[in-house]
């Protein structure tokens, strides 16, 4: 549709649970983010960070740490193709930038 896109779509059953792909602390809950639907933020240790867009609902809170495969939210309607799918971004702090890096090349298979 013309739009950048950053990172991954992953297609799932509307309401299936969002895990987090590692433990960190969640730095944003929230729809303010133009195209990402309702979107969770985490910040990892080494700089990492990762975005899940599209949910269906959180449920977790700015602030509140996690552990990998803790559910973080639900998977949602709003990515506009009418399919139930979240979006879902790795990135790389470089000094003050946060560089977006292929989820596939990062997260085991």
């Amino acid at each position: 549709m013309g739009e950048r896109n950053n990172g991954i779509n992953i297609g799932a059953s509307a309401g299936a649970a969002v895990v987090a792909s590692g433990a960190g602390r969640v730095a944003y809950v929230g729809d303010d983010l133009v195209g990402q639907g309702l979107t969770v933020l985490i910040v990892h240790n080494g700089g990492w960070r990762t975005v899940y867009g599209h949910l269906g609902s959180a449920t977790v809170s700015d602030g509140d740490d996690v552990r990998q495969g803790q559910q973080i939210g639900t998977v949602g309607l709003t990515a506009g193709d009418g399919r139930p799918s979240i979006h879902f971004e790795t990135r790389q702090m470089q000094g003050d930038d946060p560089v977006a890096i292929d989820p596939l090349t990062v997260l085991p298979r």
